[in-house]
């Protein structure tokens, strides 16, 4: 909502249009250039990846017990792949040679042979090599989807098509603990090869469609330069906006363990739990894409409610009442696809960018996460190690954003 339309453009992050000064001063002059053939790869992909890294979550119990892995372990699995995911993005993010779709698709095929060779690994040294190929097509696809979907759509449709396309996340994390309900909890090496499968398939839709599509493609537009100030700042904006995940990720891959180590709960029910948990992250940007924001709200205000509103709940059902941490989706899913529209308006041409630097901060966020999560547990338990590292996420992306505001870069300090 807060750049000029970009349909039609190729590349990787930063063949963008120029920024205009205001949100709607051409939404209805201006022609609807949105190509939805990308736009319908780039939610496809997010399904296909959300559902794939969302299965990890209610099949942690089952593999660590079967391979003999401690948490820590368990957690290092994670870590490898946010590790790979970090190099994979950054590779994107600073390359001209590829066109985000490309990226996206190399990303499918990687990303596909990883995860299968994970659900048939014997051992933790083999586990461990296999998530780290599942990162770096883990990496591709997020930058790439992203990125394409920002070049993909017009000014009026940004902001609404990146809230569309982040309840896709939530719908496959809804999607992926029904399915290991449904298969059987203990058949972790089942789910995982049958959901190998999906990333292929979108390839080879997506490849044979973007053959189609190449002769009407316009020239590859040249790579815009930072300068180090313009990165720093996109690379400050990317680390806050990424803390966020220090509460999205312990809540999506360890609330059914919490749930049932700690209160009790029957796996199903913990399942449950994490069900409505992303069924809550589905519907609130859902929402986002049915409607349009006020023009009397401004984005970093949704920004900086999410994250209030999430420490509350988070508080509550960490220490007294369980069930407030399923209904977290509902305040925690506005943040991505706002944050992703926040970096659009504050650096324009730059978007592509800024959503690059800060996927590879996700990745470097998470594996850190993941570090922790597995170290502090193994000592001090599971709730001490919810209670210490999702709030501090939280609190520090509050801070900062309140601090940074939403002030505009200024194509100005762009060199090509």
């Amino acid at each position: 909502m807060f750049e000029p339309p970009c349909a039609g453009k190729t590349g990787l992050a930063n063949r963008h249009c120029n920024q205009h000064s205001s949100m709607d001063s051409t939404q209805d002059s201006t022609p609807d250039s949105t190509n939805w053939g990308l736009v319908v790869i780039s939610y496809v992909s997010l399904l296909v990846l959300g559902f794939m890294d969302n299965l990890r979550g209610p099949t942690y119990g089952p593999m660590i017990a079967e391979l003999g892995l401690s948490h820590t372990q368990g957690a290092a699995v994670f870590a490898t792949t946010s590790v790979f995911a970090t190099v994979s993005a950054i590779i994107a993010s600073e390359s001209a040679r590829m066109s985000a779709l490309n990226w996206l698709l190399l990303g499918l095929g990687i990303a596909a042979c990883g995860y299968w060779l994970e659900g048939h690994a014997i051992s933790f040294g083999p586990l461990l090599a296999f998530a780290a190929l599942f990162g770096f097509g883990f990496g591709w696809i997020s930058v790439g989807q992203n990125t394409l979907l920002s070049e993909s759509c017009s000014e009026r449709w940004r902001a609404r098509l990146f809230s569309g396309l982040h309840s896709i996340y939530g719908l496959a994390g809804l999607l992926a603990p029904i399915f290991v309900d449904i298969l059987n909890p203990t058949q972790w090496r089942q789910a995982w090869t049958m959901a190998s499968g999906l990333p292929l398939a979108l390839l080879a839709v997506a490849w044979h469609w973007s053959r189609r599509q190449r002769k009407l493609q316009g020239p590859r537009q040249e790579k815009l330069k930072l300068t180090k100030q313009i990165k720093w700042q996109a690379i400050w904006c990317g680390l806050f906006i990424s803390m966020y995940l220090f509460c999205e990720i312990t809540i999506s891959t360890r609330l059914v363990y919490f749930l049932t180590a700690v209160h009790g709960w029957s796996f199903g029910a913990a399942n449950t739990g994490l069900a409505l948990f992303f069924l809550g992250l589905f519907v609130s940007r859902l929402l986002g894409l049915a409607f349009s924001l006020p023009a009397r709200i401004s984005v970093i205000s949704v920004l900086l409610a999410s994250l209030g509103l999430s420490l509350g709940l988070l508080i509550v059902g960490l220490l007294w009442w369980p069930i407030a941490l399923c209904g977290l989706g509902v305040t925690l899913g506005p943040f991505v696809p706002y944050s992703m529209e926040y970096l659009s308006f504050r650096f324009g041409a730059l978007a592509g960018n800024a959503i690059a630097y800060t996927f590879a901060l996700f990745s470097v966020v998470v594996v850190f996460l993941h570090l922790m999560l597995g170290v502090i547990t193994d000592t001090f338990g599971i709730q001490n190690a919810m209670l210490i590292l999702a709030p501090f996420g939280l609190i520090f992306s509050f801070v900062a954003i309140a601090l940074t505001g939403q002030r505009p870069i200024t194509t100005a300090s762009l060199k090509a």
